[in-house]
């Protein structure tokens, strides 16, 4: 790897680590615990790996607003994933709330303290787990955008790559969504 890739990758790392990923461990990790809480069932913090999925699974199912919600990507595919951390609390995760008319985006605070969008890459048998404020009362999931194409793109790629590659309309990402959680008043 050259020496910039290194350091790409490594200001990508931090960026992460400061911007609501918390960990990426494998599914085998004997040190991952539980703590109970009153708020809610408790989902296991170690993610069961579904083979040839993606999936996002909450801590919890109820929250009371402004609670930490804890939010697991796990990668069953053979191949890493990438997505472009740039969304809700500078994570890869967009939050939808239900309304009568379908699924809306939530009005939550955008990432607004990267110049340039970090990558995260979760590897085969690998997760991730990234933090979010709950926002107001409601009904709400969140969503995955993801490619296993590593974003961005080799600068040898050919032009209109990196373009492609973080335009959803234009590149070949997949999105998927967590199951419903809700928001209740304390």
């Amino acid at each position: 790897m050259s020496p910039r890739l290194a350091v790409l990758a490594m200001l990508s790392l931090l960026a992460l680590v400061g911007c609501g990923a918390t960990s990426s461990q494998s599914a085998t990790d004997p040190s991952a615990t539980t703590t109970p809480t009153l708020n809610g069932p408790l989902i296991p913090s170690t993610p069961t790996i579904t083979a040839n999925q993606v999936t996002l699974t909450t801590d919890r199912s109820i929250y009371t607003p402004s609670e930490t919600v804890r939010v697991t990507i796990a990668n069953g595919r053979g191949v890493s994933i990438y997505a472009i951390a740039s969304k809700v609390n500078c994570t890869a995760l967009d939050v939808q709330v239900k309304k009568a008319s379908g699924w809306q985006a939530a009005n939550m605070e955008p990432c607004a303290s990267q110049v340039v969008p970090s990558m995260l890459e979760i590897k085969p048998g690998g997760f991730a787990t990234m933090k979010i404020r709950a926002p107001t009362t409601g009904t709400y999931r969140c969503a995955l955008q993801y490619t296993t194409i590593n974003i961005p793109p080799p600068h040898s790629a050919p032009k209109g790559a990196i373009a492609a590659a973080t335009n959803p309309a234009s590149g070949p990402a997949t999105t998927v969504y967590s199951p419903t959680w809700e928001v209740k008043s304390a």
